[in-house]
């Protein structure tokens, strides 16, 4: 990832929003259309893998601090090609994606389908039922977020307050919004690689244990 795809990916603040993890995805896959895979990609520090197989998921790394996954709600083929249905969606499909996830009214307490419609009307040079039917499916499919941080500051803050273990330095989250997620806490560092395994259900699950 380059420095601005970086800073839209890892965002100074906490990432509580489908409107803004979907705004992530789409900017995310339609960079990886026009952009040539890097040969030593594992080594990057700041790297989008796209991993598909029993599942179909794009992964964010940011050095070995911070990562984060979501399903891909798209069929995608090898050489890279991302389907919707029975359309391709290429990079000017993506655009007319972002162009309404970018659209104020998304950040808007309410939302109803007229509003969704209304705004694809103004896309130019696209099948209006197709980008409806992707938006619908963008606000609605089960986005499978899971995040790991490694929070050193959060960890020694809760260590002063006597509370340690309610906040492992390193962990998972799995929900968006502060009323649902919960920490699952891990004994040390977790490498890229190891990330992918916890969500390849291919090979054996990890154990959950009580400290």
């Amino acid at each position: 990832m380059d420095d601005v795809l970086l800073a839209t990916v890892f965002p100074e603040h906490l990432i509580q929003s489908r409107i803004e993890l979907c705004r992530i995805l789409i900017e995310a896959l339609r960079t990886a259309l026009y952009q040539a895979p890097s040969p030593n990609g594992n080594a990057l520090p700041n790297r989008i893998t796209i991993y598909v197989d029993k599942m179909c998921r794009i992964f964010f790394f940011k050095g070995r601090m911070k990562y984060y996954s979501i399903a891909i709600p798209f069929q995608v083929s090898n050489p890279l090609e991302f389907r919707f249905n029975e359309v391709v969606v290429d990079s000017v499909l993506f655009s007319n994606i972002l162009s309404i996830l970018n659209e104020s009214e998304f950040d808007g307490p309410t939302l109803g389908l007229g509003d969704i419609d209304a705004l694809i009307l103004f896309q130019e040079d696209v099948d209006s039922k197709v980008l409806n039917d992707i938006i619908y499916k963008l606000m609605t499919y089960d986005m499978g977020y899971v995040r790991y941080d490694d929070d050193e500051k959060g960890f020694e803050e809760a260590k002063k307050a006597g509370h340690s273990k309610r906040h492992p330095r390193h962990h998972l989250d799995t929900h968006l919004s502060t009323e649902s997620t919960f920490k699952k806490g891990l004994n040390g560092s977790l490498s890229p690689e190891k990330f992918i395994e916890i969500l390849d259900n291919k090979v054996d699950r990890w154990t959950l244990i009580k400290p």
